[in-house]
């Protein structure tokens, strides 16, 4: 699969802004695990739209119990 320079750049963006929001969470006190870098890589990569991104968030997090989902939609939600 060959990725035309416009995509090339616009993955590089996201790259850079996802590396940002990691860096301001890890200044408030916050560590990602990787499984949640891992998921926010996956949400780039597959070009998850906010509303995807926030419906498979939910449905992790709800699943799992745990009431984390909203701190994760937040994060979505500045993307």
């Amino acid at each position: 699969m060959t990725l035309s320079i416009q995509n090339m750049i616009d993955q590089a963006e996201k790259m850079q802004r996802r590396k940002d929001a990691i860096t301001l969470h890890r200044i408030e006190g916050y560590e990602f695990t990787p499984e949640q870098t891992a998921m926010f890589e996956m949400f780039d990569r597959e070009e998850f739209t906010a509303e995807q991104r926030i419906d498979y968030i939910k449905q992790k997090y709800e699943q799992a119990g745990i009431a984390a989902a909203e701190w994760a939609m937040s994060f979505t939600a500045t993307r």
